[in-house]
């Protein structure tokens, strides 16, 4: 859970852009072209050795405003929390802007939540930990890129991952929103228009249903973490437009590497109560499933298997 400290009576956010990564440059362009960001000169972060730009921006819907900090940094985000420390980084929310990558090169826009659920930290972050995930957040990003992709034709596939990479030691809850997969992708305006409108978007309405009082409110949304199935969570996002948002996921070539450790962690490192886990059935292998579920048994949050919420909603594919 966010530290009590960090509340405020308006929501801050904290928006991430890299120098030197093509895509972050690319949105960060579209975020000053499209909203009202002015340059800020007295900010602590101001004269610290990483920070290219400092910009402020304030939305405001009815009797609610949310606040917008965007940091250009000079480092990689990756391992950012190692270059701007915890105790340094302001905001209520973090949202990391970046390029995607894949073997493919397919254009494609993105987003997940950080963290590393083995010893592997080629990624940055530390091993075996995890962000500070916020399902709300995903929610609403997975929906709105979805959306604005259609609407403006944009034509181009859009994922939610599992965790992975780093940063993992900030205090806020992190999500990173990601465009792909090419040299070409990186630098088109279309799709970075589309992640500057979707984050902006989202912050408005944290502000106006989810953010009230110095405290977040998931509302109707199903809180939920994932287990199984591959990078891209194909068995988990259809059910994204139904209300239920996978705020961590743990990829089936993964599972083995959990403890009750790591399990704890989940719980204690995601905003919103968690409603369910939710299993790709037939993603995991005899093993797996005779490793997981008792580590699951142990926490009492109710297990689920994607087909049994499918079959609450039988038009969706099978």
């Amino acid at each position: 859970m966010i530290p009590s400290s960090l509340h405020r009576s308006t929501l801050q956010i904290t928006i991430v852009t890299a120098q030197d990564d093509i895509a972050s440059k690319t949105i960060f362009n579209a975020l000053l072209a499209s909203y009202p960001f002015e340059i800020v000169s007295n900010h602590p972060l101001r004269h610290h050795n990483s920070i290219q730009s400092l910009h402020c921006c304030k939305l405001s819907e009815g009797s609610s405003s949310v606040h917008f900090l965007l940091i250009n940094v000079l480092e990689k985000m990756t391992n950012l929390d190692e270059i701007i420390s915890p105790t340094e980084m302001p905001g209520d929310l973090l949202i990391f802007a970046s390029r995607h990558q894949s073997k493919s090169g397919r254009p494609s826009l993105m987003c997940h939540t950080t963290g590393n659920l083995n010893e592997d930290i080629a990624g940055g972050g530390q091993p075996f930990r995890i962000s500070i995930g916020t399902g709300i957040v995903l929610h609403y990003f997975f929906t709105l890129l979805s959306q604005y992709s259609t609407e403006r034709s944009f034509g181009v596939p859009v994922h939610h991952e599992v965790d992975h990479h780093g940063p993992t030691e900030y205090l806020q809850p992190l999500v990173y929103i990601e465009q792909g997969s090419s040299e070409d992708a990186w630098k088109d305006p279309i799709g970075a228009k589309i992640i500057a409108d979707v984050i902006m978007k989202t912050g408005i309405i944290l502000t106006t249903s989810h953010y009230h009082g110095n405290q977040w409110d998931k509302k109707d949304l199903k809180i939920c973490v994932g287990f199984g199935g591959g990078h891209y969570m194909p068995s988990f996002t259809p059910l994204i437009s139904l209300g239920y948002s996978f705020v961590h996921t743990v990829p089936k070539y993964k599972i083995l590497d959990l403890t009750s450790t790591m399990i704890e962690q989940i719980q204690q490192r995601t905003l919103e109560p968690i409603d369910f886990w939710v299993l790709d059935w037939k993603g995991l292998k005899s093993a797996d499933k005779q490793h997981l579920i008792p580590l699951l048994e142990q926490t009492g949050i109710p297990i689920k298997k994607t087909k049994e919420l499918r079959k609450l909603f039988p038009t969706l594919p099978k």
